[in-house]
């Protein structure tokens, strides 16, 4: 196969993943971009999503280097480390944030996530010159932390489904299941929740009539 016949496949896949991801399949758009390679697209959707730990622990994952260290990549892979503690920041994982604006020699964005968050004493030091211990606790675990952070986007998401249908409030859950492309489960949870109307409409959006519950096809037909 030709370099122009694997750029252009590659060009129209990426094509394909933001028509997803501008039509409202959001998780659909995410796994895409993962499935290209795109990482920083698919952590800038998460952070869309408003899963900020999430896209940061992504990018660092992908990136596969200690927070502190992230000074040593090449210079092309900076952005990307520098969105990885935009994230941690809005996330509240303040003191990884400040562990990569200083290694990317930030350091007067490492102070005002300090200062943002009351921690002046901290932020006077950095800002003096003071060499200062890691603020993450723990350190952060690179090895893992891509797989992590699907494993939480997927629960997160189930989570705030379940909120929006355990609240009476299935229109929202409805939107945030499209959103996910995961019809497949808020159907689930709306016959948990006994909302046998839109269950149904769900299976039948699914082309999966066949599948719905003798109780919930009752229900449905009966209205």
């Amino acid at each position: 196969m030709s370099n122009n016949t694997t750029s252009s496949k590659t060009t129209g896949a990426f094509d394909l993943a933001r028509d997803l991801e501008q039509s409202g399949q959001i998780r659909a758009a995410y796994t895409a971009y993962l499935q290209l390679g795109a990482v920083d697209e698919a952590a800038r959707v998460l952070a869309g999503l408003g899963h900020f730990s999430h896209a940061a622990r992504l990018l660092l994952s992908h990136l596969n280097i200690g927070p502190r260290d992230v000074g040593a990549l090449p210079e092309a892979k900076h952005r990307s480390a520098l969105h990885a503690a935009i994230y941690a920041e809005k996330a509240g994982q303040i003191g990884l944030a400040v562990d990569l604006f200083l290694a990317l020699g930030k350091r007067e964005r490492a102070v005002r996530a300090l200062e943002r968050t009351g921690n002046i004493r901290e932020a006077k030091k950095i800002r003096s010159g003071v060499e200062t211990k890691s603020l993450h606790p723990g350190g952060f675990d690179q090895t893992h932390a891509g797989q992590a952070a699907a494993i939480d986007v997927e629960a997160s998401d189930l989570k705030l489904m379940r909120t929006h249908v355990q609240a009476g409030r299935p229109a929202e859950a409805m939107h945030l299941a499209k959103q996910y492309g995961r019809i497949d489960v808020i159907a689930e949870l709306f016959v948990e929740a006994g909302m046998s109307y839109q269950a149904a409409k769900c299976y039948l959006e699914l082309g999966d009539a066949g599948t719905i519950p003798g109780s919930v096809r009752s229900r449905f037909t009966a209205r």
